[in-house]
């Protein structure tokens, strides 16, 4: 099934809005990461920054549509993160993906950033 990225970038920017930060998945629900870790898979070029405090669906969903092809985005458990930083006054958006312990354990990780210790 093909995401559906208006519904996606809807409930993704309420969430954000709502809470300073999300992480959801191509279904358009919170991403559950029961046992997983979650390490930010996006490089420097696949990250928007925003300034503010404020993530607008329709500049989430162009984020999400101009990087659709990306390896990022086509893997099955892929995610997609933001954040609030607050001393920067910007909000990020990136991708991310579960990994599981023992792959975060044994340091096979290609120098991703840890987003979230499961």
């Amino acid at each position: 099934m093909k995401p559906n990225w208006k519904q996606i970038s809807k409930y993704m920017a309420h969430m954000h809005n709502s809470l300073g930060g999300s992480l959801i998945d191509l279904e358009g629900k919170n991403a559950t990461v029961s046992g997983s870790s979650i390490i930010n898979t996006s490089k420097p070029n696949e990250v928007l920054s925003i300034v503010g405090n404020e993530l607008s669906p329709k500049k989430l969903r162009k984020f999400m549509w101009d990087h659709r092809k990306s390896r990022r985005l086509t893997r099955d458990n892929a995610v997609i993160w933001s954040w609030f930083d607050e001393d920067q006054n910007k909000t990020l958006v990136g991708f991310a993906a579960p990994v599981s312990k023992e792959a975060l354990d044994r340091g096979t990780l290609n120098q991703e950033e840890l987003l979230f210790r499961g």
